[in-house]
């Protein structure tokens, strides 16, 4: 009689092929994570640029609004950043001025300016919304026409 023996192929995993497949597993979750961090920050920042450029276009309306205010008085929507409305601005200015302020105090750091330039065909205005992102200062800037 001959003995026979069988050499089975070896079966399942090794140890080393188990801890390949997880490092190369954690780097590709450690990525994800990463990824998924800065998609997050990213998002961030265009929702802040987006509510700054509503603001500016909110105080653009205001203006547009009280049109006649706007153009025939000494420039009363004319604010710098840090500035309060002046106790001497007629009311409904100052109004528009004290909510569009308590408005931009939702962002961070957020301050507004308005400049107006007259010109030959009405009032050049630039109204501007400055906010801290990620610790610098951003500024949104409109130029328009009244």
């Amino acid at each position: 009689m001959i003995n026979r023996i069988v050499l089975r192929g070896s079966e399942g995993f090794t140890l080393v092929e188990v801890m390949v497949a997880l490092v190369i597993l954690s780097v590709g979750l450690l990525g994800l994570a990463g990824l998924q961090a800065r998609g997050l920050s990213s998002s961030t920042d265009a929702s802040l640029r987006s509510q700054a450029t509503l603001y500016i276009y909110d105080m653009a309306e205001r203006m547009r609004t009280n049109r006649e205010a706007a153009i025939s008085s000494t420039q009363p929507y004319e604010i710098d950043f840090g500035d309060s409305p002046s106790a001497s601005l007629p009311s409904l200015v100052k109004a528009d001025l004290q909510s569009w302020l308590d408005q931009l105090a939702t962002l961070p750091k957020g301050q507004g300016a308005v400049a107006i330039d007259k010109i030959a065909a009405g009032m050049a205005v630039t109204i501007s919304v400055r906010y801290r992102e990620k610790g610098s200062l951003q500024t949104v800037n409109v130029d328009t026409m009244l």
